[in-house]
């Protein structure tokens, strides 16, 4: 065991964290993440809209701890987030939010993903609330096309 300190402590002089160093730090902040989402959900469920918004912001600043990406959670949390702002009226940052889910998704999901096809109607609607209608509608039409498939 002592033969492995000079080594952990040389990559981190370099400027660089060993990776046994780093992962008890990735499995606390993905766990606090996780707890972070699980919090924000049920307040999206219960309607304590700003509450959930504090919590799904929260946990995306654990995501961004990470060195192991999780984009499939980090784009649920922005369609969430979004979910809570657009209930709050803030449309233009649930809009910004659910365009980062939807960019994500299209990235490391299928073209027919579910998720997919949800964070686009929540896109879509938010849309319409700002009368964006020619956007919305084809939103719409390519979440209709992804529900065809499932």
């Amino acid at each position: 065991e002592k033969a492995e300190l000079p080594d952990l402590w040389a990559g981190r002089s370099r400027g660089g964290t060993d990776q046994r160093l780093r992962e008890p730090a990735n499995r606390m902040a993905l766990a606090k993440a996780r707890e972070l989402r699980a919090t924000g959900r049920r307040e999206l469920e219960e309607g304590k809209y700003a509450d959930g918004e504090r919590h799904y912001r929260r946990a995306l600043l654990e995501y961004e701890k990470l060195s192991r990406p999780q984009p499939v959670e980090e784009a649920s949390t922005h369609h969430h987030l979004g979910l809570c702002l657009m209930k709050q009226d803030k449309t233009d940052e649930a809009i910004k939010c659910l365009q980062d889910a939807l960019s994500i998704y299209r990235t490391v999901t299928p073209k027919d993903d579910v998720n997919m096809a949800r964070t686009l109607y929540t896109l879509a609607q938010c849309l319409m609330k700002k009368d964006s209608w020619s956007e919305a509608e084809r939103l719409l039409r390519e979440c209709l096309t992804i529900e065809d498939k499932l």
